[in-house]
C-alpha cells in the first residue's frame, strides 16, 4: 500500500512540474497520530530524497519527513486557475470534485483541444471545446484526473 500511494504521489508531482502554477494543502499525518497542513507550490513542492519525504512550504522552511514514519498524505480538493499563453485568458475548472459535467471556462475566444489522462498517465478521452462548454465525465470510475487543455495541465477528482 505504502509503495503504491508513494507512486502516485510521484507521478502527481512529475505531471504538476509540467505546468502548474497553484497552491495545494498537504497535510502530513504520521506513524504517532502528529497532524501538520503546509501549503506548497505544485511544481515541486514535494520530492524525495532516499528513504526521507521532503515538503517545501510556500512560505518557511523545507520539512524531512522519514517515509517509515509516514502514515499517509492528504491533498485539499480546489479549482485550479491557470493563464493561458495561447488566448491570454483564465482557464478554469468547476465543480472539482465533479458528479456528471465537468465544466470548461476560459476567457479566450475559440475552440480547445483537451484530453482527461488517468493518475498513471494513461489518455482516456479527447476532444475540441467551445467557449464554456462542459465534459460529460460521468462514465469514468470515481477516482483522481488530469485535464490536459491546451498543454495546460488541471487535475480534477470523479466522484
Amino acid at each position: 500500500m505504502k509503495v503504491v500511494l508513494l507512486t502516485r504521489i510521484t507521478l502527481l508531482s512529475g505531471l504538476f512540474a509540467m505546468q502548474a502554477v497553484a497552491q495545494t494543502d498537504v497535510t502530513i499525518v504520521t506513524r504517532d497520530g502528529q497532524q501538520e497542513s503546509l501549503f506548497v507550490n505544485e511544481d515541486g513542492g514535494l520530492y524525495f530524497s532516499d528513504d526521507n519525504l521532503i515538503v517545501s512550504p510556500v512560505q518557511g522552511e523545507s520539512k524531512t519527513y522519514a517515509l517509515s514514519s509516514v502514515r499517509k498524505l492528504l491533498f485539499s480538493q480546489a479549482t485550479v486557475d491557470l493563464q493561458t499563453p495561447e488566448s491570454d485568458g483564465v482557464l478554469s475548472i468547476y465543480p472539482n470534485p465533479v458528479l456528471n459535467d465537468l465544466n470548461v471556462l476560459h476567457l479566450g475566444s475559440g475552440s480547445l483541444s483537451y484530453s482527461i489522462l488517468s493518475i498513471n498517465g494513461v489518455v482516456l478521452t479527447e476532444g475540441i471545446l467551445s467557449s464554456n462548454e462542459s465534459i460529460d465525465v460521468s462514465t469514468l470510475a470515481a477516482g483522481f484526473y488530469f485535464l490536459k487543455v491546451n498543454g495546460q495541465t488541471l487535475k480534477f477528482t470523479k466522484l
